[in-house]
């Protein structure tokens, strides 16, 4: 399992150097064939002592005046463009080339808040408090990526497998 900038999985996927990432799926790419896996809600990640995190629901424009994190890398600014594509044009977000648990770790100490998927939340982080965003856009796709023309046969079973899995735990395409 890695965590990689877009553009370097695209590239290792197109090489077939992986065979299948499970990616967001907010943006098409070309020579890579998506199948839409699964949607879950987006939720807020803030310091737990920040006066939003008083709140059980929060609007895009709670975030004005905030330092908003997004995991964005040279090359790579698919995270950024998708959290600009949400929150509107004129959002405060700061780059930042790290993981998702870096990202947690400054919400934590009190720099900024970022945005997280609901399995984030799930998981606790000290310091931080996940929050509802109360809007109709809040929310990711993910999808299984895998070059076209690919021939290991594992592929097609794993595929098999992660729909089922999907299907099993209601998470399908058109849940939120």
């Amino acid at each position: 399992m890695h965590e990689l900038p877009d553009l370097e999985l695209f590239t290792e996927l197109v090489a077939r150097r992986i065979d299948v990432a499970l990616i967001p799926s907010f943006a098409p790419w070309p020579q890579i064939v998506m199948e839409p896996l699964y949607r879950e809600r987006m939720v807020a990640a803030i310091p737990q002592d920040h006066a939003l995190a008083s709140r059980d629901v929060l609007k895009w424009n709670d975030f004005h005046g905030e330092t908003i994190y997004v995991q964005d890398w040279a090359q790579s600014h698919a995270m950024r463009e998708f959290y600009a594509s949400m929150m509107g044009v004129g959002m405060p977000l700061h780059p930042i080339s790290a993981s998702k648990q870096t990202v947690f770790s400054l919400v934590a100490t009190g720099f900024g808040v970022t945005l997280a998927q609901q399995s984030q939340a799930e998981a606790s982080f000290p310091g931080v408090a996940f929050r509802k965003v109360d809007e109709t856009n809040a929310r990711v796709e993910f999808s299984l990526a895998w070059s076209p023309q690919s021939e290991c046969a594992v592929i097609g079973r794993f595929l098999a497998s992660m729909r089922a899995s999907a299907a099993d735990k209601g998470v399908g395409a058109s849940s939120s």
